[in-house]
């Protein structure tokens, strides 16, 4: 009640203090070093964010703009507490009860392109961050399987021109297989695309440029099966290469790429595995190892045991 606690038999060493109160929302850390017992008040002075996003060109306020706060905790960019808001009719946010630090803010909004900014909150008092958004043309896409369907979710990811993912995002589709996303930025980019059922489609796209049309290859699972664990603890991992001597890769709905899965208890099921001739290896932690290989025609899913 008197706000005292007590921590007990720590080693001598640096360490991290941290104290939160979520009903207030209150998060504090601080760096101790410890090299025999000692008091430590703990004082903790905040700030207020307030801030209002507006579109670039026109300076309207936008409403529903997601306003996310990470707190770097040092030099090397570690991040710390997450805070988010939405900007409200106005364009208007706030966030209550800052420590004092550095910040890393992302501003996002379906039609603008992301605002990313760093900064530095003092002990108290009142931060006013104006935010303008620049309008993006965004991409729009025409999608469908080679077989003639139209998927229903389509999964996106932007590479920069170092390989590095600079946009991830999943939407559905309408009937006709269209989908636009409003938030794509201007540039030349090397696009993944995949959808449920398809294999992975890689393309390069220009934005503002005329829509992609994507015919995505038809894919199926893959249910792998090791015998050796079936009845086992034991878990082991499973990589897929093509006749190209090229690994298959595939995307998840959050835009990650995937080249890799666990076999657990003895099975593995790989989904979006097109057509054709595929070399299939799994090794346990043991160093215990089996393979593989396996033909698949696109469709209805398809089962392989591997062996020594």
């Amino acid at each position: 009640a008197d706000g005292r606690f007590l921590v007990a038999d720590l080693p001598a060493g640096s360490y991290r203090l941290g104290v939160t109160k979520s009903s207030l929302r209150l998060i504090h850390n601080q760096d101790l070093v410890l090299d025999a017992d000692r008091d430590v008040v703990v004082e903790i002075e905040t700030a207020r964010i307030i801030g209002e996003v507006r579109a670039a060109t026109s300076g309207e306020p936008l409403a529903d703009a997601m306003v996310m706060l990470k707190q770097v905790l040092d030099a090397y960019g570690s991040q710390g507490s997450l805070f988010t808001v939405a900007s409200d009719t106005q364009g208007h946010f706030a966030v209550e009860r800052l420590t004092s630090g550095r910040y890393e803010l992302t501003v996002q909004l379906d039609g603008y392109r992301p605002l990313m900014r760093d900064f530095d909150v003092p002990s108290s008092g009142v931060v006013d961050l104006p935010l303008d958004l620049e309008p993006t043309p965004g991409l729009e896409v025409m999608a469908r399987l080679a077989s003639g369907r139209s998927p229903q979710l389509l999964t996106v990811v932007a590479l920069d021109g170092g390989g590095q993912p600079a946009l991830r995002a999943s939407r559905v589709l309408d009937s006709e297989g269209f989908i636009r996303f409003a938030s794509f930025p201007e540039g030349t980019w090397d696009l993944l695309v995949s959808a449920p059922d398809s294999a992975l489609l890689r393309t390069t796209v220009s934005v503002p440029g005329e829509p992609l049309a994507a015919v995505l290859p038809d894919a199926g699972p893959l249910h792998v099966r090791v015998a050796d664990l079936v009845e086992s603890d034991a878990i082991a991992t499973l990589s897929i290469v093509g006749a190209d001597q090229q690994p298959f890769l595939r995307l998840d709905t959050s835009g990650e790429l995937e080249g890799s899965w666990q076999v657990v208890g003895g099975w593995a099921t790989v989904s979006g595995l097109p057509a054709g001739a595929w070399t299939l290896s799994a090794q346990a932690d043991d160093g215990r190892a089996w393979s593989g290989s396996v033909v698949t025609t696109g469709g209805p899913g398809v089962e392989i045991e591997l062996g020594h």
